[in-house]
């Protein structure tokens, strides 16, 4: 009997129809929702009520732009209560001052927006900010993290383990837009911190800051921070737990079973480090990103430790090391141009995907293609690479 071809339907979304009645139960939940902020939390009013906040007829729930705007579907929003909406109101706006727009990186959108909305959550519920509605990402405790620590760790129902999806706004999960994320200048970024300054210095007088933005707020004033100190806290967020097959599991061995231990440190896989050994990089840069590179990998105690000599290509003294190597001797065996692509070309072609891929240069190279593994550019120069992470680096004497 011949096998009959059954066509596959998707459901479509019901269309959203906003009557007089619900816009306009959106738009008193609004101003009840900054009235409230106003009384009990002046941190997030004074931050919210310098927003341009747009009631929409066609997203389902809320989203914030890179410049700060907020979007509020009107129908879900409508049907919160008036506390629901302050927490609303209050979790969009982190997404601004927490400037997660340019920090999502090389890392998949919906999956950072996930864990992003973790620790804002956190944050909120912990200072009894409004109350959280239903729909959401909930982790206790994960006010103590960056967002970025909890890129890898999925949640309950999966929503972290994902999230290869491009921005779609408003959809509970995806709550940040792409609208404008490459048009903040330095001027706006100047604009945002003397905006959390005053919101700062107003809950200040009235002992309402909320716990937990204090140490955020510190470092969106005062970036100025150490390159390797900004490193260091990189590849720890890159850490794994401490299962290897290098060191059996020895209750089973008597069993003639070769399983992998679970160790109680940290520790990671392989590191790919790259030097630009190009003409214009000086022998004093490359000797004392060694020195700091040596404290970071013993800090994240990675198992290997692959270092690349790279000019145009990579030369033939490719260096493995592990934690019994440490500190670093580093030489240098190349002074030709500069084309740090040859890095990941070499990865390629010797099957390796290292957990982070860091590559000190002055920055005038090709940068290539985005890879499938995190990349680290530690750049001596105002050059920002087209993709991974940029940490700028100065030899200080």
């Amino acid at each position: 009997m011949a096998q009959q071809a059954q066509a596959v339907v998707q459901a479509t979304p019901p269309p959203i129809i906003v009557t007089t009645a619900i816009r306009a139960k959106a738009e008193d939940n609004l101003r009840k929702a900054k009235v409230q902020l106003v009384i009990h939390q002046p941190f997030y009013a004074s931050i919210v009520l310098k927003r341009r906040i747009e009631i929409n007829d066609t997203i389902p729930s809320a989203y914030c732009t890179a410049l700060g705007k907020i979007v509020l579907g009107a129908v879900w929003f409508s049907s919160l209560t008036v506390q629901e909406c302050v927490f609303v109101l209050a979790h969009e706006c982190s997404h601004y001052i927490m400037l997660h727009h340019m920090r999502v990186g090389w890392r998949k959108p919906r999956q950072a927006n996930i864990a992003m909305d973790k620790v804002i959550n956190d944050i909120l519920i912990h200072n009894q900010i409004g109350t959280a509605p239903k729909e959401g990402v909930f982790m206790e405790g994960a006010r103590e993290f960056a967002w970025e620590q909890l890129y890898d760790t999925p949640d309950e129902e999966g929503g972290g383990g994902g999230g290869d999806s491009p921005y779609t706004p408003g959809t509970g999960t995806d709550d940040l837009s792409g609208e404008g994320i490459g048009d903040v200048t330095p001027e706006q970024l100047e604009e945002l911190k003397q905006e959390v300054i005053q919101a700062r210095m107003a809950s200040q007088k009235v002992g309402k800051l909320p716990s937990g933005m204090e140490k955020l707020i510190d470092e969106l004033i005062n970036p100025p921070t150490p390159w390797y100190t900004l490193l260091e806290r990189y590849m720890l967020f890159q850490i794994k737990a401490g299962t290897s097959w290098r060191r059996p599991a020895k209750r089973f061995i008597g069993h003639d079973l070769y399983l992998p231990s679970v160790g109680t440190e940290n520790c990671m896989g392989t590191v790919v480090l790259q030097m630009d050994e190009s003409g214009s990089v000086d022998d004093k840069q490359i000797q004392h990103f060694g020195g700091h590179i040596s404290k970071i990998i013993e800090t994240c105690r990675p198992e290997k430790v692959i270092l690349l000599h790279t000019d145009t290509e990579v030369d033939k003294h490719v260096d493995e090391y592990t934690l019994d190597d440490m500190p670093l001797t580093i030489k240098t065996y190349r002074r030709g141009g500069t084309d740090m692509t040859a890095g990941f070309k070499w990865c390629a072609d010797n099957g390796i995907e290292p957990d982070v891929f860091i590559c000190l240069t002055d920055g005038y190279t090709p940068f290539g293609e985005p890879q499938p593994y995190p990349v680290v550019w530690l750049i001596t120069s105002d050059v920002v690479a087209d993709h991974g992470e940029t940490i700028h680096y100065e030899v200080i004497e």
